[in-house]
């Protein structure tokens, strides 16, 4: 005579105290596992109720990292266009709210930077020319430069390295546009000049500064 196992269904002798397809022994209960339903094609018992929490657990993880990356990326975007907005306006005082620690502790001298920038336009300037822009991508800032510059703060100003907690390198397109024709300048209404430039914006007591212009190679040209 011959039997069949109760998890596998395999065929055994009748004297088998177990089954030689599965191991399970002979005379016990059914294994409720990773057993599919020939119909649909879909796990069932324990392991279905161990990977529904789990997937759901993975999920909710890549979403929550998802989110979080735009609203870094936003963030940062954010600080890039209140600079060049201030810059482009004439507002020293709106552009020195994100700049940099390095560029002095003080407000009064951050001020005074700002209207050194070369994309800050006077008066006069601003009469002259059209400034636009599009930011066309950010990327990480290199974990050694980024330490670089976390230690060059802590230093200089006296500040924990975790003072600088982030840096990203932002990818900017800039045309500057004449707007009325100055013949004995060689300007003539019109005329554009249009260049790509990468600024360093760091993160600093969790507020994104700018830094400067990066210099160095991201394999991003």
């Amino acid at each position: 005579m011959s039997k069949f196992c109760t998890n596998c269904g395999a065929q055994a002798d009748d004297a088998a105290f177990v089954c030689g397809n599965c191991g399970t022994p002979f005379g016990a209960a059914p294994v409720e596992a990773a057993v599919q339903d020939p119909a649909s094609g879909k796990a069932s018992g324990v392991l279905k109720k161990i990977l529904v929490p789990v997937i759901s657990v993975i999920v909710v993880l890549a979403l929550a990292l998802g989110a979080l990356k735009i609203f870094q990326s936003v963030g940062v975007k954010g600080a890039v266009r209140k600079g060049l907005n201030a810059g482009i306006n004439g507002k020293a005082d709106k552009l020195a709210s994100v700049l940099s620690i390095r560029y002095g502790e003080k407000e009064s001298a951050r001020k005074k930077s700002a209207k050194e920038l070369d994309f800050y336009l006077t008066n006069s300037e601003s009469k002259k020319y059209k400034i636009t822009y599009k930011i066309k991508g950010v990327k990480d800032m290199p974990s050694d430069e980024l330490e670089d510059i976390q230690e060059s703060i802590a230093e200089r100003f006296d500040e924990d390295e975790d003072y600088v907690s982030d840096a990203k390198i932002v990818k900017v397109q800039v045309t500057t546009r004449v707007k009325t024709t100055k013949e004995k300048s060689g300007l003539y209404k019109g005329d554009y000049h249009t260049v790509t430039k990468k600024v360093i914006m760091t993160k600093e007591n969790g507020k994104w500064k700018y830094y400067g212009y990066y210099s160095g190679d991201d394999d991003d040209d």
